[in-house]
């Protein structure tokens, strides 16, 4: 890289004292916009380097391809109720039920499956565990999870009155004596 030191009066260089660059590049008595193009190419030279370092072309990302990590056929019984609080078939039915908005999600094929996105945001409610700890276990990064929540909480809202149904005032009676009538004694 060259060093230039010129002195200028009324827009013609009168000294100049250049190093690192070829003799006759510049000399007294050029003009400063002859002055600008002689080191106009050797500026856009460096810029394009610093760009694309080491000749580097830019390519076009690809989009990230998701490994699921979550199987439920993999999984004990037991452990898919400990896990997401519902067993297999009710698993499998929320997921049917919540698929259609869903995939409108999914916006190129290798987006999460329907199945992994109820999967883990059940896994969160029941664990009550960090975003980006469930996000991990599920396979997918902390803000593409936090997208999934926000999708499969905004699906169940619109099947919460098939499910969720508080008694009626005159129902309170009867649902109090069936409350106090469960079993509800430790088991060891």
């Amino acid at each position: 890289m060259g060093v230039l030191v010129m002195e200028v009066v009324d827009d013609v260089v009168v000294h100049t004292s250049v190093t690192g660059m070829k003799e006759g590049d510049v000399d007294e008595g050029d003009t400063v916009e002859a002055l600008a193009v002689v080191l106009a190419d050797p500026l856009i030279a460096v810029l394009i380097h610093r760009a694309h370092p080491l000749g580097q072309v830019r390519r076009w990302r690809h989009p990230p391809v998701y490994r699921p990590l979550v199987d439920l056929s993999t999984m004990e019984e037991r452990h898919v109720i400990v896990t997401y609080r519902l067993d297999r078939a009710t698993n499998h039915e929320l997921c049917a039920q919540l698929e259609p908005d869903l995939m409108s999600a999914i916006r190129h094929p290798t987006g999460i499956p329907p199945l992994v996105q109820v999967l883990s945001v059940l896994h969160f409610l029941a664990s009550g565990s960090f975003q980006t700890t469930v996000a991990i276990a599920s396979g997918m990064s902390q803000p593409m999870f936090s997208n999934v929540l926000s999708r499969v909480l905004s699906a169940m809202l619109k099947h919460m009155c098939s499910y969720i149904v508080f008694p009626q005032v005159e129902d309170l009676p009867t649902v109090k004596g069936d409350f106090y009538a469960l079993d509800i004694s430790p088991t060891s």
